[in-house]
């Protein structure tokens, strides 16, 4: 098991981390930065601006979601979105959100598919349906830019993972990630723009042989073999960055280490 994966876990399996009683949690980084856990306020007008100002931070105008999307996405699910504070300035300077899927198709992808404005949901909503029961999704990772490299992602994960692990119901829970290594690194190995030459970045990503600035994020995920299924053709097609594809896996296993 990697360090990162076994810091994952150890933060996860401390046990149910209630919102009313337990938050805010403080965390010391390897930096010595300080920031504090606790879930976002989905009613607080403030709060969601301070997460489309993140996410615009973090991503870029064109890749953020739309400020609709997010206000639909936090409101509808309160308890699956938290957010790291740093413990000083009290500034918002990380988040992970995760949201619930309706076994029906026809319940909601056709609006989740208009906010977001990319094929890349109707992929989501096409794949990650469970019949039987609620697929949670995760939906959005993002660390302000003068906080990334310091493990706030890694400390932000296992607690959105607790919080859906112990939501009723949940019978799956699945990721898309983008890629954005993979143009660059296919125009300099001379490699074909396509799924297989896509398919081996990812492989090689996940070995450790090539970093990805968002893929390697979750690479202990799949490194632990806690990974049903990884599939290279996801439909991003509008990051040119990732070279129009992503990677996306289902973590179901792993959640249920941490219940």
């Amino acid at each position: 098991m990697n360090t990162e994966l076994a810091q994952i876990l150890e933060f996860a399996q401390q046990g149910s981390l209630n919102p009313d009683t337990q938050y805010p949690v403080t965390v010391e980084l390897a930096s010595g930065d300080r920031i504090k856990i606790r879930c976002i306020q989905t009613g607080c007008r403030e709060e969601l601006e301070a997460v489309m100002e993140l996410e615009k931070a973090a991503w870029g105008t064109e890749l953020a979601f739309p400020d609709d999307y997010i206000k639909r996405d936090y409101t509808m699910f309160p308890g699956l979105q938290v957010g790291a504070f740093c413990e000083k300035t009290g500034a918002l300077v990380g988040v992970v959100s995760a949201m619930r899927l309706s076994p029906d198709p026809a319940e909601d992808v056709d609006e989740f598919v208009a906010m977001a404005g990319t094929k890349a949901w109707e992929y989501i909503y096409a794949h990650n349906r469970d019949p039987q029961g609620i697929v949670c999704e995760g939906s959005d990772l993002a660390v302000a830019p003068e906080w990334q490299k310091k493990g706030v992602a890694s400390v932000l994960l296992p607690f959105m993972l607790r919080q859906v692990a112990k939501t009723d119901g949940i019978t799956r829970f699945t990721w898309q990630s983008r890629t954005p290594g993979y143009a660059k690194w296919a125009a300099e190995n001379g490699e074909e723009s396509g799924p297989e030459s896509h398919g081996i970045y990812v492989n090689k990503v996940l070995a450790g042989e090539l970093t990805d600035p968002v893929l390697s994020v979750y690479a202990g995920f799949v490194n632990a073999g806690n990974i049903d299924m990884i599939n290279p053709n996801s439909p991003w097609l509008h990051d040119e960055a990732s070279g129009g594809f992503g990677a996306r896996f289902d973590a179901t296993k792993f959640l249920k280490e941490i219940k």
